[in-house]
């Protein structure tokens, strides 16, 4: 039986990466020839900024079979300023390549890369290129793969391979006991249970290692079991020359052929078969397939189609706002659509555009801004400057905390308690229903949920995005005759507000991890200038008197770091960063104090609650609501317990009910009401 792969290959910028897979494409007779970088014509980097800055910035597909194997590959950029384009593709991988540098071994981005495809659970095997020209012997870069990433990276030409095997795990090892050989059904699953790493030598643009690799593919991939149910995840978004959108997606379960809908998104119009730039138009996709859907809409990176659920936002997000310098003369809403759809396409610009046509964007880095801006002048021929940008701050808590929200002015009702818990360092925001529809009817439910997971909820120390904190509802009341959706979402947020009034909050700025590499006469004039960067580092000694550092340390303070180093070591040191994520800002009393925001004074985010007496609305602070709300917290039990009566009612009917309400039509909303009670009335 064929077995059907997705392939990603993954590395640091300069590993070979994009000369692999030449050679792969060429040994699998999918090209004729060998593209070089160099030359400017490799098969996957089609994009003329790709081609002029010999560099992949956008992921790209193709496929291939070899022996039983039909392998789907997507090649990934591998420069850190898109790093968000390259953990998209995470999600549909069934193996990873990571191939290191044989010149420098493992570096920072490197690790990264191994946290990212261990977080994923991705089995994967290592290739060390340009062996042909590293000055390093493979067991000198054997041990820094051991020491930086994992023990279990095995050398798999090496004469301890088969012993190294049976102890990677204590299924492999329990084999071994009962058979007296590994059988490679063992070996299979030992690889994909991650119980060992293949690492091998070669170099990509001379061939060496090629077919090897080629061959441990087929032999450690088996063939995987997906569900008869239709499932998809969709890892790439584009648009094709006349704007209609593109749909990557790895199908998990079932298939699909054309003119099928796809609810909510619409009907497929066509199916793509991409190779490189280029495709064919098939009929059918299977389970297991990388294909490109035509046709459908609204729809957004990271979605789940099918019994798939979304997929989270990447990791490592950009850490710098810019702001959008455009002509004055600019056709701005040609400038806004070209920026919508660029945004579509990469979710991580976040592209904020504000009343007074401020246009406001997060970037990675500054070869992220000059791709940036040639690629919105070729889509709407404006030139556009970005500022010198400022530093995005987050904030989450420190405990877990309640909090409630009143809306009670005359003719609205909605009442919502919530419970924030901190969660790890990188988790974003997670949403929690801890309450059933027999509490509360369905819609009701539905909307409450829904506001949670679409808006942004800001901090009150300086009114950052809040990020790191699981929020779950756990108690909520609304009227059949007076709540709407927007009596939901303004309880939502005083609730979200006043547990952060009373909780103890965390500002979190972002920091990089770095790598330092100097002759070791300058190693104390550079420890002095990162301990003065609140920089946390670990020293090692290299080869002929060079030392490497790395560390970790806060953005705002190595902003400069680049040019400093070079001057204070005569051009000779090296430094790579990379971004980590974000933690306790280390200098967080100086920001709020250049922040000066007053969250009792934000109109806009209120911790306040509004009740209602005598057909009068009054205001009540977050330090005194509790004792007024009408649903009450039992002691000892974390759930919401209060009192209703039970209306017997069709969930079809409320839902109407709820859709009129929200609409604010009152004749209509009467007339339900009456045919309600009349109903009532029959049942009982």
């Amino acid at each position: 039986m064929l077995k059907r792969m997705v392939l990603g290959i993954l590395a640091h910028v300069d590993a070979g990466k994009t000369t692999l897979v030449e050679n792969i494409l060429f040994q699998t007779k999918v090209t004729k020839k060998l593209g070089r970088v160099d030359h400017h014509d490799s098969f996957l980097d089609d994009d003329q900024q790709e081609r002029t800055r010999g560099i992949t910035i956008y992921s790209k597909e193709t496929f291939f079979s070899y022996q039983n194997s039909e392998f789907y590959l997507l090649d990934t950029p591998g420069h850190t300023d898109f790093v968000s384009e390259m953990e998209r593709t995470l999600s549909v991988l069934d193996i990873a390549i990571i191939l290191i540098n044989g010149q420098d071994g493992v570096q920072s981005h490197t690790r990264t890369i191994w946290k990212m495809v261990e977080k994923h659970h991705i089995p994967t095997i290592l290739f060390v290129n340009k062996m042909d020209i590293s000055h390093f012997q493979k067991e000198e870069l054997l041990q820094s793969i051991h020491q930086n990433l994992t023990i279990s990276c095995l050398d798999w030409d090496g004469d301890q391979r088969e012993e190294e095997l049976i102890l990677s795990s204590d299924f492999l090892l329990e084999v071994y006991e009962k058979k007296g050989s590994l059988d490679e059904e063992s070996i299979q699953k030992g690889f994909q249970n991650r119980s060992f790493f293949p690492v091998l030598f070669g170099s990509a643009l001379k061939g060496n290692g090629v077919v090897e690799l080629l061959e441990l593919l087929n032999d450690l991939t088996q063939n995987k079991q997906y569900p008869e149910t239709f499932g998809g995840i969709v890892y790439k978004v584009t648009s094709d020359m006349n704007g209609g959108l593109l749909t990557h997606v790895k199908l998990t379960g079932g298939s699909l052929r054309v003119k099928e809908r796809i609810e909510p998104y619409g009907k497929i119009d066509q199916i793509r078969l991409y190779q490189g730039s280029s495709y064919e138009v098939i009929e059918e996709a299977k389970a297991g397939m990388i294909v490109t859907l035509k046709g459908l809409e609204k729809i957004k990176v990271g979605i789940g189609l099918g019994y798939e659920m979304n997929q989270s936002s990447p990791s490592i997000q950009a850490c710098m706002i810019y702001r959008l310098l455009y002509p004055k003369n600019a056709n701005l809403l040609v400038l806004k659509t070209s920026l919508n759809r660029l945004s579509l396409e990469d979710p991580s610009l976040k592209v904020v555009i504000e009343e007074q046509q401020d246009i406001q964007i997060h970037l990675m880095g500054q070869l992220q801004k000059e791709i940036l801006a040639k690629r919105i002048y070729e889509l709407c021929q404006v030139e556009v400057t970005f500022d010198t940008g400022h530093i995005v701050y987050l904030e989450t808590i420190k405990d877990t905390v309640n909090g409630v929200g009143h809306f009670e002015p005359p003719h609205h009702y909605a009442e919502v308690h919530l419970k924030l818990s901190p969660l790890k360092r990188g988790m974003g925001i997670q949403i929690e229903n801890q309450i059933s529809v027999d509490v509360l009817p369905k819609p009701f439910l539905k909307a409450i949920v829904s506001i949670l997971e679409e808006k942004n909820f800001y901090g009150v120390l300086t009114n950052a995005c809040l990020t790191d904190l699981k929020i779950s509802l756990i108690g909520a009341k609304g009227s059949l005759k007076l709540t709407t959706s927007g009596d939901f979402r303004q309880a939502v947020r005083r609730a979200i507000r006043q547990a952060l009034m009373k909780a103890e909050n965390l500002l979190l700025e972002p920091y990089l991890q770095f790598e330092i590499r100097i002759p070791q006469t300058f190693l104390s004039k550079v420890l002095f200038d990162l301990e003065n960067r609140f920089a946390q580092v670990e020293v090692e000694n290299m080869y002929n008197e060079w030392i490497r550092i790395q560390g970790k340390a806060p953005v705002s303070t190595m902003m400069d770091y680049q040019i400093v180093m070079l001057s204070s070591t005569k051009g000779l040191g090296r430094y790579e960063f990379e971004l980590i994520g974000y933690d306790v800002c280390h200098h967080t009393k100086e920001v709020i104090c250049e922040k000066n925001y007053d969250p009792e004074l934000d109109i806009q985010n209120p911790s306040s609650s509004i009740f209602c007496t005598h057909k009068t609305s009054y205001t009540v602070k977050w330090d005194q609501v509790e004792e007024k709300m009408n649903l009450h917290l039992e002691k000892g039990n974390a759930s919401i317990s209060f009192h209703h009566p039970s209306i017997k009612i069709e969930e079809e009917e409320l839902k109407r009910i709820f859709e009129r309400a929200n609409s604010n039509n009152r004749n209509q909303h009467k007339i339900m009401t009456k045919k309600i009670q009349e109903k009532k009335k029959r049942q009982g």
